[in-house]
């Protein structure tokens, strides 16, 4: 049921933009509730007030507010609404032949309260000087009707919330979403910029949405920095713009109205923000109803690879950003597409300031991981060490902060990885003290070394070997995340992490250093090549 009102409808068709607005909104209506529509013609915007039908669509089978076969529409926002009806049905009858008529339906539209419609659609027309119509079939719908098929259509709901003002709830249209996210010095930025180096899988994304043949699995995409997810997902739509993908899509961003949708027989397309979780029954259910789901997952059969930076220029470039500065962006993003969203708005976030609820020395430790299995019980025991807490004492904490629109946290099938890591570093990382990174040193250390058992295994050899209790003390989740949370750490370096004052400039390159010497040590005695110092892997 759409949250808004009859009050809503008829304040807005008191202005002069609903004017424009009423029929760019019935043609998304249209679009969005008929699959077998062959001809949509609704002009809107400066298109209004031209000489003409204000509609004409041509579908092969009926939906529940458009007719099978040819119709046309006339639409009007004006107070006196029923004077309005009788003008244009006096107009359109006498300028359409008997014949033709009888293959058309008519449509009247109105945003107002319409009392006596089911009167006039019986016998339409001004009372004096009668005229005689051949219509196929006649319908009116007013506000009370528009209500409804909004009800019907929930990415239109939300892009008309979104129009009038009011924010409808865990919803939000692709378009809006676009605007929000793509916000730059220079105006809304070119969508290409997120796809740079990722066409393979925007065409696949795209072809998900749009590919009108049987039912499409929901897809998930697997990424080292889930909050990339759903900007990567949008920007593949927005910049295909396909009309009738973007009218039937919505970005999710709440368990509630997630539970809400997946039971609708609407099939729509649904992009699912990390915070949402959704969980296997849930994704199976939607997959029933038709929806076209696309979400986050720790793992999944499509990869978002990282930006490539030529590309990312060249886009940049052709969005109005100087060449200078387009390089500049697009090599400190290092890749990462919410990194480079975060530059481009201008509006960096101070140190130590989100909207994560999560205890600092908490934040800390989730940086240095970046990424753990909370099922595990040395991974946990990890996490404590580094935060000075015990993990149970933090545990409902941080499947909080998970669930949480503004936390730091990604969290699925009981793994935890920070939604975007490099920036999640530049925000905090000067909460980090030196007597945690001293600790941080010898754990990495510890943790690398730890020797998997079944590395030389096949197969076979590994799942039986692993039911026997013989594998890594240490997840593979927790040793990839540590090792990635070097990497941020000496691509990044100590300036652009604003680290605390008292600490020593070149923590960076000791941290690194100090962790991975041993490792590089190793690999220079086995291949004999030059020792390259950590501090230099940054360049």
């Amino acid at each position: 049921m759409t949250r808004l009102t009859k009050t809503d409808l008829i304040n807005w068709a008191d202005t002069k933009l609903s004017e424009g607005q009423l029929p760019e909104l019935i043609r998304r209506l249209i679009i969005a509730s008929n699959k077998t529509l062959e001809a949509v013609v609704v002009p809107y915007g400066n298109s209004v007030g031209r000489s003409g039908l204000d509609g004409y669509v041509r579908s092969s089978a009926s939906s529940a507010y458009i007719a099978a076969g040819e119709s046309v529409w006339e639409l009007g926002t004006n107070k006196e609404h029923v004077s309005k009806a009788n003008d244009d049905f006096k107009k359109r009858t006498n300028g359409t032949t008997r014949f033709r008529q009888n293959e058309l339906t008519y449509h009247c539209i109105t945003p107002r309260h319409w009392e006596k419609k089911g009167e006039w659609q019986c016998n339409p027309g001004p009372a004096r000087q009668k005229v005689v119509g051949y219509w196929k079939e006649i319908r009116v719908y007013d506000v009370d009707d528009l209500l409804g098929w909004l009800s019907d259509c929930p990415a239109v709901e939300a892009w008309f919330s979104r129009i009038l003002g009011k924010a409808t709830a865990g919803l939000r249209d692709v378009n809006g979403y676009w605007e929000n996210v793509a916000k730059t010095n220079a105006g809304i930025m070119n969508a290409k910029v997120l796809l740079a180096g990722r066409e393979e899988l925007t065409h696949r994304v795209q072809s998900h949405f749009a590919d009108p043949n049987g039912m499409q699995k929901p897809q998930a995409i697997a990424c080292r920095s889930p909050a990339e997810v759903v900007p990567f997902a949008v920007a593949s739509l927005i910049d295909e713009g396909n009309e009738t993908v973007i009218a039937r899509t919505v970005v999710v961003d709440s368990r509630a109205r997630w539970e809400q949708l997946i039971v609708e027989e609407s099939e729509l397309g649904l992009i699912v923000t990390p915070q949402v979780q959704p969980t296997r029954e849930e994704l199976q259910h939607a997959f029933g109803c038709n929806h076209r789901v696309v979400y986050c997952s720790e793992t999944g059969d499509w990869k978002l690879p990282r930006l490539s930076e030529f590309a990312v220029r060249q886009s940049l470039v052709s969005s109005g950003i100087g060449g200078g500065e387009s390089t500049q962006h697009a090599k400190q993003c290092g890749g990462n597409g919410q990194l480079l969203l975060d530059r481009l708005s201008g509006l960096h976030a101070p140190a130590n300031v989100n909207g994560s609820r999560l205890d600092d020395r908490v934040k800390v430790a989730c940086l240095l991981l970046v990424g753990w299995n909370g099922e595990h019980s040395a991974d946990r025991e990890i996490f404590a060490i580094l935060s000075g807490m015990p993990y149970e004492d933090v545990e409902a904490s941080l499947v909080a902060d998970a669930n949480d629109p503004v936390g730091l946290l990604f969290r699925a099938a009981g793994h935890y990885r920070l939604l975007s890591p490099e920036l999640a570093w530049i925000r905090h990382a000067p909460l980090i003290t030196k007597r945690v990174t001293d600790t941080f040193a010898d754990t990495i250390r510890y943790v690398l070394a730890d020797d998997d058992p079944t590395a030389a295994m096949s197969s076979n050899e590994r799942f039986l070997a692993q039911f026997h209790g013989q594998r890594p003390e240490f997840s593979g989740t927790l040793r990839q995340n540590m090792v990635h949370s070097l990497a941020i750490a000496g691509s990044m370096g100590p300036t652009r992490l604003r680290l605390d004052p008292s600490m020593s400039p070149s923590f960076v390159n000791w941290i690194v250093q100090s962790s991975l010497k041993p490792l590089l040590m190793l690999c220079w005695m086995l291949s004999n090549a030059t020792f390259i110092p950590a501090g230099h892997l940054r360049r």
